[in-house]
């Protein structure tokens, strides 16, 4: 994937959204014209209502379309890690009835236990070269990032299908409603998913761990140094601070007890 490739993608993503929502809202084409002339007449009432037409047009294209795509592509990948891991799990059976097979062969033909062994552990050392050992770690991890995606978008779904099954329902049929305590807990449901999203990277990815443990040990720093240091020590330590290699004009002589221009300044200060 090239980096065009990407920048459309990410521009995309900023558009479309963009020409989904600011510009039917600007408009007025999102709502009834019962509540556009409402509206005219109420400008101090907040309250947001939608037409049929637009409340299958957004939510098909936010949330209905992508899901669909994104499950079927997860079936996808799903079947395919299964159908790697069986492939492996044949290819290991294989090379341990090989081992086996001539163990036995080895140890009829050649006189003695100790030829036998050696033949068998060559034979071992011949299957697990660096190689298979890379695809199998490459797998490893191939099937650890699906099973991630898996519970990434599984949390996408589980905290957004409740909102727009209510915004779709409630839309297209005139006579369902909904209180208003339950509308607000949907929401906030859906605007968990972002929450939680950190957190599964952070448990599922060592690098994304790292990295988000050193953020906040940085920000604990910061804090802890700024709260219980005192102002006055900061600017005394930033003002003796000095580089060997560029003296500054607090230089090493300076700062020596015996030195006369320190002694005179000091002098003029007491007087």
């Amino acid at each position: 994937m090239t980096k065009r490739v990407v920048g459309i993608m990410i521009l995309n993503t900023w558009i479309s959204p963009a020409l989904l929502s600011f510009l039917p809202i600007f408009i007025g084409w999102y709502t009834t014209d019962d509540h556009r002339d409402f509206v005219k007449k109420h400008p101090d009432h907040c309250q947001f209502i939608v037409n049929k037409p637009y409340c299958v047009i957004s939510s098909s294209i936010s949330f209905w379309i992508p899901c669909t795509i994104m499950i079927f592509t997860y079936l996808a990948i799903f079947r395919e890690a299964n159908r790697q891991e069986k492939q492996m799990m044949m290819r290991q059976g294989n090379a341990m009835l090989m081992h086996r097979h001539s163990a036995v062969t080895g140890s009829e033909a050649l006189s003695g236990s100790g030829s036998s062994k050696t033949l068998t552990l060559h034979e071992v050392e011949q299957d697990h070269t660096p190689t298979k050992d890379k695809h199998l770690i490459k797998m490893k991890r191939e099937h650890k990032a699906a099973r991630t995606l898996g519970i990434i978008m599984g949390t996408f779904i589980l905290c957004w299908l409740p909102f727009f099954l209510w915004y779709t329902i409630t839309t297209l049929c005139d006579s369902c409603s909904v209180p208003d305590i339950v509308v607000a807990i949907l929401f906030w449901i859906g605007y968990f998913n972002s929450t939680l999203n950190p957190l599964i990277y952070a448990y599922f990815n060592r690098d994304f761990r790292e990295a988000f443990r050193n953020t906040l040990q940085c920000l604990f720093c910061n804090w802890w140094r700024n709260r219980h240091m005192p102002l006055d020590m900061d600017i005394r330590r930033s003002s003796l601070r000095y580089d060997s290699r560029a003296k500054s004009v607090y230089s090493e002589n300076y700062l020596n007890a015996n030195h006369p221009q320190r002694r005179t300044s000091q002098l003029v200060e007491s007087l």
